[in-house]
């Protein structure tokens, strides 16, 4: 099977970027011929006035997306178009050619985009479904792209057109969502039932040799709305209990005076995922939704136990006292960790949270499941 991997990459590596390459990786050793069409955000880091306001213009149908699409398909001849990020340098361009050419496309729904105007529901320090609820210009309102009128109204303007002309539904043939958590925002955004497929991201297997040490470890984005004050406040309401901090973090100072934190700084995947395979347990704080955290997948890849917040995809993947432990206060997290860092039952956890990678997260299921909705789409 020939399919076209069609991916705009953000400045910074991100989660979705590693599904990307995940299953770049996952096709061709099986067999497949994999072609990327990729943009990348680094390009608008030096750009010009003007040329950041073409992108802005572009926003709701690249024309010169459309017509480097239409050669890059007729030279390629695929039999399916998969997309991941289509914004700010793609655009739904791609979603018209495919349909011109009646060459079947699905999308992978990373995260909200198609619902709301930061992708994340997420302001202010809290959940929001505002756009979702309301319409995309309260996205405008609060400035939630880029913390920008200009560029909120930009984005918001494409989202809303495509909206009211029914372009998900019309010109793309399936969605991947990553939960039913997902799946169920997307259907009330409009999308056909029908349309939405859900398949988990996955990681292969760890080749580690796991351990259980005294250590907690928190990795990832160490900002605000991925839990990084909440944890800070933990780290303090614990003195005895040891963390590991992996991550970019802006201001060290914020690690001061606490002396039970190890800040690792920015790790490698190869030593993250060393360091993952020897803590006692993984903490993923987040106060967003989430798409399908790699964090947590990869934690259960290396029999860890996760505590997260009880929301969102969180909810979905993590079951208390099974896999891992959920909590929905500051209090009630201090609680849960002084009591899983007192006894062995973490290691219980981490075995239990082991299977669930096997049946939910694991690469040969996430073949399987590709290939489902690739033949069904094709056929």
């Amino acid at each position: 099977m020939k399919i076209i991997q069609v991916h705009n990459y953000y400045q910074n590596p991100t989660g979705d970027d590693a599904v990307v390459k995940e299953e770049y990786q996952l096709l061709t050793q099986n067999g497949h011929e994999v072609i990327p069409f990729t943009k990348s955000n680094k390009a608008l880091i030096n750009a010009g006035f003007f040329s950041k306001l073409q992108t802005g213009l572009s926003l709701k149908s690249s024309a010169k997306i459309k017509d480097e699409f239409y050669a890059f398909l007729n030279s390629h001849n695929p039999n399916l178009v998969h997309v991941h990020n289509i914004y700010p340098l793609i655009t739904p361009a791609v979603f018209e050619v495919c349909n011109t050419l009646k060459i079947p496309v699905v999308q992978t729904l990373h995260n909200y985009r198609l619902l709301c105007v930061n992708t994340l529901f997420y302001r202010d320090g809290n959940t929001c479904e505002d756009c979702l609820e309301k319409g995309h210009f309260e996205g405008v309102k609060h400035r939630c792209y880029n913390g920008s009128f200009t560029q909120s109204y930009a984005m918001a303007s494409s989202l809303v057109f495509h909206s009211n002309k029914d372009t998900w539904n019309l010109k793309v043939d399936a969605f991947i969502c990553l939960s039913e958590f997902a799946k169920s925002k997307f259907v009330k955004g409009g999308i056909k039932e029908s349309k939405l497929y859900v398949k988990p991201n996955f990681v292969n297997p760890s080749s580690q040799n796991i351990e259980y040490q005294d250590f907690w470890l928190y990795a990832g984005k160490l900002e605000e709305q991925k839990g990084l004050y909440d944890f800070l406040e933990l780290a303090q309401r614990l003195p005895k209990v040891r963390f590991k901090v992996a991550g970019f973090l802006e201001d060290l100072s914020l690690l001061d005076n606490i002396k039970n934190v190890e800040f690792l700084g920015q790790l490698s995947r190869e030593d993250l995922m060393y360091q993952m395979s020897k803590c006692k347990g993984v903490l993923f704080l987040s106060k967003m939704y989430e798409g399908m955290p790699m964090t947590i997948i990869e934690a259960f890849a290396h029999k860890k136990m996760v505590i997260a917040r009880n929301q969102g995809a969180m909810s979905e993947m993590i079951s208390s006292r099974e896999n891992g432990h959920l909590y929905n206060n500051l209090e009630e997290l201090t609680k849960v960790i002084e009591e899983y860092d007192t006894t062995d039952s973490s290691q219980q956890l981490g075995r239990n949270a082991y299977s669930s990678y096997k049946m939910k997260y694991h690469s040969d299921l996430a073949y399987q499941n590709l290939m489902d909705i690739y033949t069904t789409l094709i056929d």
